[in-house]
């Protein structure tokens, strides 16, 4: 039945363990500084440091793992690729202290700061090996092979003053200006200047709270202050740029490598802003017994570094630029309690945090909704990453009608139609989850007793939504794939389930709120039991501990792990999860002596 094509073989999952994906690592980091004393008060520090990196990987995955009816000339792929790195780092700094009349203190401090990175990569793909025997080692045998090289710079300087004033360890202020300068931005804006202040009143100190024995400490603080942001964009992106890939064509009977323009220059590429208000307040109760900080922020970032797209008439993909703004407020706290503190001590510490995050503009006011995958969106005055698909209800059934505009099949799921117009279309779409949480917490606690020590931590998140995409193939049977148990009681006419879709090789499930799921969970992290030994001569310490890690986990997340998001370096892609592999539960054991 699998020679007339009845059936496909599925590659052995044993098989895939033979790809050979290795990274050889070399790296080798330096460190030197030097501290003078200049003058009484006057100090100078100067630090060097270098950062070399030497990096080789090896990938092949081998013909047999394909089955036997899928070989042919293509099959097998390797690539081979050595990349270097170095970074170097110096930084002065110019320090002042005096004390007037024992009431008032001064500080200040003077930063020169240069940071260069260089980097440089080789690289050769190839498909279409003859055997297994050589895997990567000997890439000219294949049939089809790839080339590539590329070689990169950047730099940071960096100025900055600061003035650090006290009276009577009662009244505080900060006063600072700096200056960096960033080869990744264009030639009008290579610099940019980023001031801030901050206050603190310690309270305390004041006379009328001076015999309030319950109060051990009452301070209030506050900041504004404006930073700057060249991590969101890779070098040489300000300029005009070129490559030379998919470009090749034929010229007089003979094929051309063709470079054609990629990037547009925008000499007036800048730093994103981020300008930051906070007001916090400091309490520690019954000789430092409880402690409670509260902090208040609101940061709004502008000229926030975006790709925006453009019109295919343009010639171009897209341009990078200062066109998106942000919006980011909310409040945490922390809290700290030493409950018991005797022989047996027990301390417990806890924070929650809650924010809030607002879109402001993506382009200028062009723009007000961008779709970033097939499900998530950025919208002008909503949150970040917000998830938008269509409404499932229920699956389409024998007799009933399956409306147009969407890959609608009987026994497939059933899309509302939300405007009614009797045809499915993107109008449809609704924002249907919202992957950023009500807020976020944490939990820790010590014992101690007579040489025994246990503590645990705990972690989670409340109220936000992740984008199942695991369960979404786990539940589409198209074969040649694992499927989750329950599939078995899929839709048939003469099973016809609500809950599980019919098999259609070749069918998709369409983007839907059916796989947003509430992503709230509470974590046990930690939990660490030990006993320290008594003293013996010659050594100073000796503790036996056992720990595990990643206990257990309070969630209605039908995933593998509710912590998760596939795509972690995006801050626009949160929430998703695509096969994310979950984080192990494991427990140590050991002994730590100090001498």
């Amino acid at each position: 039945e699998q020679e007339d094509g009845r059936y496909r073989e599925v590659t052995n999952p044993l098989g895939i363990a033979s790809v050979l994906n290795q990274t050889a690592l070399k790296r080798t980091l330096v460190n030197l500084y030097g501290e003078a004393t200049i003058l009484k008060g006057l100090t100078y520090r100067a630090s060097f440091n270098a950062d070399l990196q030497n990096n080789i990987a090896d990938r092949y995955s081998p013909r047999s793992i394909i089955s036997v009816r899928d070989l042919n000339d293509n099959s097998g792929s390797g690539s081979k690729s050595n990349s270097n790195f170095l970074g170097l780092l110096h930084e002065s700094i110019l320090t002042y202290s005096q004390t007037i009349a024992e009431t008032h203190s001064l500080k200040f401090t003077g930063v020169f700061a240069s940071q260069a990175e260089f980097s440089n990569a080789n690289s050769i793909s190839a498909s279409g090996f003859p055997n297994d025997a050589t895997q990567n080692e000997a890439v000219q045998l294949a049939l089809n092979r790839t080339v590539s090289s590329s070689r990169s710079k950047q730099r940071l300087d960096s100025y900055m003053g600061r003035v650090n004033y006290g009276y009577k360890d009662k009244y505080f202020l900060d006063l600072t200006a700096r200056v960096d300068g960033s080869s990744r931005f264009g030639a009008n804006n290579k610099y940019g200047f980023f001031p801030a202040v901050s206050a603190a009143w310690r309270l305390i100190e004041e006379p009328f709270l001076k015999n309030v024995s319950w109060l051990s400490d009452l301070k209030l603080r506050a900041s504004y202050g404006v930073t700057g942001n060249a991590g969101g964009i890779s070098p040489y992106q300000s300029l005009s740029t070129v490559a030379a890939t998919g470009s090749d064509y034929i010229f007089n009977n003979a094929y051309v490598t063709g470079i054609n323009p990629t990037g547009i220059a925008n000499p007036d590429l800048r730093w994103e802003k981020s300008t930051q208000t906070n007001i916090g307040l400091d309490v520690s109760l019954l000789n430092n017994r409880f402690s409670l900080i509260v902090d208040v922020y609101d940061k709004i970032t502008k000229d926030l570094l975006y790709i925006k797209t453009l019109p295919l008439s343009s010639g171009y993909g897209s341009i990078t630029g200062n066109y998106a703004s942000l919006e980011n407020k909310g409040i945490e706290f922390a809290a700290n309690a030493r409950i018991l503190d005797g022989p047996l001590k027990w301390s417990v510490s806890a924070n929650l945090t809650r924010n809030r995050n607002k879109v402001l503009d993506l382009d200028g006011g062009t723009t007000q909704e961008r779709f970033i995958t097939s499900y998530t969106i950025l919208k002008v005055g909503e949150p970040l990453g917000l998830i938008k698909s269509y409404i499932v209800d229920g699956i389409n059934q024998t007799g009933e009608t399956i409306l147009p505009g969407y890959d609608g099949r009987l026994g497939g799921h059933k899309i509302k139609d939300i405007n009614g117009d009797g045809t499915i279309t993107s109008a449809d779409q609704v924002i249907t989850g919202n992957p950023n949480p009500n807020f976020i917490f944490g939990f820790s606690t010590n014992v101690t007793f007579k040489g025994f020590d246990l503590s645990a931590f705990l972690s989670g998140s409340q109220g936000n939504d992740i984008y199942n995409l695991s369960r979404l193939s786990f539940e589409n049977p198209l074969g040649q794939r694992n499927l989750l148990k329950g599939v078995v009681n899929r839709w048939t006419p003469t099973n016809p389930s609500n809950q599980y879709v019919s098999a259609a090789q070749g069918g998709r499930l369409p983007v839907s709120n059916y796989y947003v799921e509430d992503g709230s969970y509470v974590r046990c992290k930690n939990i660490t039991l030990g006993y320290t030994l008594p003293a013996i001569k010659g050594v100073q310490n000796i503790r036996i501990y056992v720990s595990g890690n990643n206990l257990f986990t309070v969630t209605n997340y039908s995933g593998f792990d509710p912590e998760v998001n596939t795509y972690a370096g995006s801050n626009t892609v949160i929430g998703v999860d695509n096969f994310v592999y979950p984080q192990a539960r494991s427990f140590l054991g050991g002994i730590q002596v100090t001498f």
